[in-house]
């Protein structure tokens, strides 16, 4: 913090690129030692965050949502076997990993309806569907309203 502090009063180059990496350590640490000292009890994706293997395939999810996933695909690039990494993703996050992929897929799609900056058919495809028609399928099954009623 003392670093922190001497860095904002006396700028050079560099610092502001500092300071932000910085405060993201600070930012880290908190939340660290927030879930360590709060471990949630209910099967959520930050609980995830504490397992080495659902961590890394959070972090797939989160990265390469567009792309084509699959669960052999995940369990081969964590190093884990198919049914250990739907067993221990499940077990800990409450749902299996493809599901929480859909969901994490539906989740960037409403949030990209609600900014209106692209089409139904722009937001299909960035999310991961070759077709507007099932991408609709699977929004309405998953939020319980069409995209377009979303917007």
């Amino acid at each position: 913090m003392r670093f922190l502090a001497a860095e904002t009063r006396h700028l050079e180059p560099g610092s502001e690129a500092l300071i932000l990496r910085l405060a993201d350590v600070f930012v880290i640490q908190s939340i660290r030692q927030w879930l360590l000292k709060n471990p949630s009890k209910d099967k959520t994706w930050i609980n995830g965050l504490n397992d080495a293997v659902v961590s890394k395939v959070l972090a797939i999810i989160h990265r390469n949502f567009s792309q084509k996933i699959t669960l052999e695909g995940l369990a081969s690039e964590v190093g884990a076997s198919r049914s250990l990494l739907a067993q221990r993703f499940s077990d800990i996050v409450g749902t299996g990993a493809i599901d929480y992929l859909m969901q994490w897929r539906m989740t960037k799609a409403q949030q990209m309806l609600e900014a209106g900056k692209s089409s139904i058919e722009e937001i299909a495809t960035t999310v991961g569907y070759s077709s507007l028609a099932a991408f609709s399928k699977a929004f309405k099954r998953l939020t319980g309203n069409s995209p377009k009623h979303s917007r």
